[in-house]
């Protein structure tokens, strides 16, 4: 299996260049929020940014886009969420060397444009591996966290990752969606996908992997997937940035929200056995009926768990 087709990859980060007088500083913010949208340059990388919702503000880590579609308008009416672009998922179309971004680089970004806009606490969310990110941030600066949403994430991605992940799916999966799976992937075989535009040639490789991420192996993901570009070159080397990552390598003690699916084969619940209990903020809420994608397969549910964890924490 490749990383790139099978992880769904988001990330998150903003910088911004301040004024010496208040008044100004205020103006600025005030035109950043109208603006809705925006990014932030940092020699040949840029970190790029859009808004939506109200409410108490939450940094989505990367996958703006994939995220700005999943979740809800209920908890848009909640909580002010601000998508992200960081250096390394931002598209640029064409190959940069990314080695000078590392996670500190990543999450300091996050923490820069907290300040610029001026929020006291925020939030901080990210979807599959950029959950990792998010709680990153946490560690780093958790008096300026009021908690942490991570939406199926794993706890590593070490280089056994994807055996662990092959065993969970052949010892796991049905026949009949693995059935679903390999049609797609002969398929997919079939089709020229290197002769589609970008675009084109990243949603025909996310729709044949859509037996591992889903509940419903025949999901049509056209309305999460709209508009998406991935930064291939930038992701990869996030990746190998994780590759000796630990969780654990630190306390960690503000509240931590923990998604999981059922059906979701690129994140089993199993790799979370021997972490959770290393969590004592840590709430896991599971979804039985979900793959990797509980904010939408199960958008209902996902909500109230969610906004029922932020009065309760």
């Amino acid at each position: 299996m490749k990383v790139v087709s099978y992880l769904i990859a988001l990330s998150v980060a903003f910088a911004f260049f301040g004024c010496d007088d208040q008044y100004q500083t205020n103006q600025n913010k005030k035109e950043i929020i109208a603006s809705k949208s925006g990014e932030l340059v940092f020699g040949d990388k840029k970190v790029t940014y859009f808004i939506e919702g109200e409410g108490n503000p939450c940094f989505v880590c990367a996958d703006g886009i994939i995220q700005a579609n999943c979740l809800s308008e209920k908890l848009k009416k909640q909580l002010q969420f601000i998508f992200l672009e960081q250096r390394h998922s931002t598209y640029y179309g064409e190959q940069k060397d990314y080695s000078d971004i590392s996670m500190d680089t990543i999450v300091d970004d996050i923490e820069i444009l907290r300040k610029k806009f001026e929020y006291d606490k925020i939030y901080v969310l990210g979807h599959s591996i950029n959950g990792l990110i998010a709680i990153e941030y946490a560690r780093k600066y958790p008096q300026n966290t009021t908690g942490v949403i991570m939406i199926n994430t794993p706890p590593h991605f070490h280089n056994d990752y994807m055996d662990i992940v092959s065993r969970n799916w052949n010892t796991n999966a049905s026949e009949e969606r693995k059935m679903v799976y390999e049609s797609n992937k002969e398929r997919l075989k079939k089709t020229n996908v290197d002769s589609l535009p970008e675009i084109e040639r990243t949603f025909m490789q996310y729709k044949a992997n859509v037996p591992m991420y889903w509940y419903d192996p025949l999901y049509d993901i056209s309305s999460v997937f709209r508009g998406f570009r991935e930064n291939t070159s930038g992701w990869n080397h996030f990746y190998t940035l994780m590759r000796d990552y630990n969780i654990t390598r630190s306390e960690i003690n503000v509240p931590i929200f923990l998604s999981l699916g059922s059906y979701d084969f690129m994140v089993p619940q199993s790799l979370w056995d021997d972490y959770i209990d290393k969590f004592p903020t840590l709430s896991v809420k599971r979804f039985i009926k979900s793959g990797h994608f509980p904010h939408v397969e199960e958008r209902e549910l996902f909500d109230d768990q969610l906004l029922s964890w932020i009065k309760d924490k």
